[in-house]
């Protein structure tokens, strides 16, 4: 059985056209899977379908979400939350964003460690400032004191991760992780996330409209254009023999496979 099985996924606003038509793929425990698209192309309404986030004026107009066999969708909101930090993991794209500024870091995530794994408040704060220290936010009780403004943009996207992680999800969605850091931090990140999935063993949907950071971290991806799947292969097979326009389109812009891959494989220094 998959992992995560996304079967004809529509999502419209109000009376208009589907954003997301009849979208599909599956997900095996531990593996990897790129969501490849340019702006628009619907990866990230897909991601927030499978974790319970549409805005409240999105509607889903069919299909199912399968995670271990359940369907998502089928499910009530309870339930889905206790899922959602939990079995399930999500990583932002901006993170200044998505961390809350009036909070400790330590704080947001001895927050989730509480409620998903039942900690009490001794154990949520040493499991947050273990959870800091294996993204490399060191020294982590002094890290697990901070406020998000006092971190760095690469260090709260490392927060993010660590929150994510905290509670050891079977799958984590990582939505445009890198967009809004440098090339040296965004090498970082990725690097920072191959290793984490080694280590933990989580299953990786990876969106991104960047080549570069699908081919680091995916063997295999689906490719999306105007709220459609338009292909799905090894990335390989993409590379070698794009058979959609769209992945032609991001081929020319990936600017140099083997330049890409080796700024993306780096080792991450702790704490950048």
């Amino acid at each position: 059985m998959s992992l995560l099985v996304v079967e004809d996924l529509s999502i419209s606003f109000g009376a208009g056209p589907r954003v997301v038509d009849r979208v599909g793929f599956r997900l095996e425990a531990g593996q990897s899977l790129g969501v490849l698209g340019a702006s628009g192309s619907g990866k990230s309404l897909t991601a927030l379908a499978v974790m319970g986030l549409l805005p409240a004026s999105a509607s889903v107009g069919g299909g199912r979400i399968l995670f271990e066999g359940r369907d998502l969708l089928a499910a009530d909101k309870e339930s889905r939350r206790e899922l959602r930090g939990g079995a399930m993991g999500l990583v932002f794209q901006e993170p200044f964003t998505a961390l809350n500024p009036l909070m400790r870091v330590g704080s947001q995530i001895e927050e989730s460690l509480r409620l998903h794994l039942g900690l009490d408040a001794s154990a949520a704060a040493q499991g947050a400032i273990e959870a800091l220290e294996r993204v490399g936010l060191n020294p982590g009780p002094e890290r697990a004191r901070q406020y998000p403004h006092q971190y760095s943009g690469g260090m709260r996207q490392r927060a993010l991760l660590a929150m994510a992680l905290a509670a050891k999800p079977r799958l984590l969605i990582a939505d445009e992780p890198t967009t809004a850091l440098d090339s040296t931090v965004q090498a970082q990140i990725v690097a920072l996330l191959k290793r984490l999935q080694a280590e933990l063993g989580f299953a990786l949907l990876i969106i991104s409209h960047d080549l570069a950071v699908i081919h680091a971290l995916a063997g295999r991806a689906v490719v999306m254009e105007q709220g459609r799947v338009v292909e799905e292969a090894d990335l390989a097979r993409i590379l070698a023999m794009p058979a959609s326009a769209a992945a032609r389109r991001l081929i020319a812009a990936y600017r140099g496979l083997s330049t890409g891959e080796q700024g993306l494989s780096s080792d991450a220094p702790q704490g950048s």
